[in-house]
């Protein structure tokens, strides 16, 4: 996607075959209104625009001629899905999620002494909830040593987890301090 003003589309032409367009192009800079103004944006060598920014001033509002999936699709272009273990848990002290990863059941608290992502799935690769900062405390009830880190498990509202490095696998190094729960 490139985003231009309809008077610049001609500079940006040579990504036409690599992009969609989102284009400005304003009725006035005084457009407080939800309406499309009735008016034709030139997007030319583009055939039509995918979103078209029509208000500026403090209030940007565009639309786009995408459906909800073509949408998606410009949301997530490498198609990745952020993958969350599924837990079957029991009584257990150690139970294996649904990524084949052992967990460990403890409760302990954790206070970062480095900059941290706490993340939606116990990998590198998931999505972030929060970058935490130096001196931020989570509570945890589960650790995995798994994809070079070890991982608390972060229990969060509606039964949902959030899981954070705390260790390097491989040399050991805690990325921070451990206590027990009062």
């Amino acid at each position: 996607m490139i985003y231009v003003q309809e008077s610049a589309i001609w500079q940006v032409a040579n990504c036409v075959s690599d992009c969609g367009l989102w284009v400005a192009k304003y009725a006035s800079m005084d457009w407080h209104s939800w309406t499309v103004p009735a008016m034709t944006v030139n997007t030319s060598p583009w055939q039509t625009y995918t979103l078209w920014q029509f208000a500026g001033d403090d209030e940007d509002r565009s639309i786009a001629t995408v459906d909800r999936e073509s949408w998606e699709r410009l949301a997530n272009p490498t198609g990745q899905v952020d993958v969350r273990p599924t837990l079957t848990q029991n009584d257990s002290s150690t139970w294996t999620d649904s990524l084949g990863d052992v967990w460990h059941r403890e409760k302990g608290r954790f206070i970062t002494d480095r900059i941290l992502d706490l993340r939606w799935g116990a990998l590198p690769t998931s999505s972030v909830i929060a970058t935490l900062p130096v001196g931020s405390v989570i509570d945890y009830d589960a650790w995995s040593r798994h994809n070079g880190y070890v991982w608390l498990r972060q229990p969060r509202a509606d039964g949902q987890y959030g899981y954070l490095p705390c260790r390097n696998a491989d040399s050991n190094e805690a990325f921070g301090k451990f206590e027990p729960l009062s």
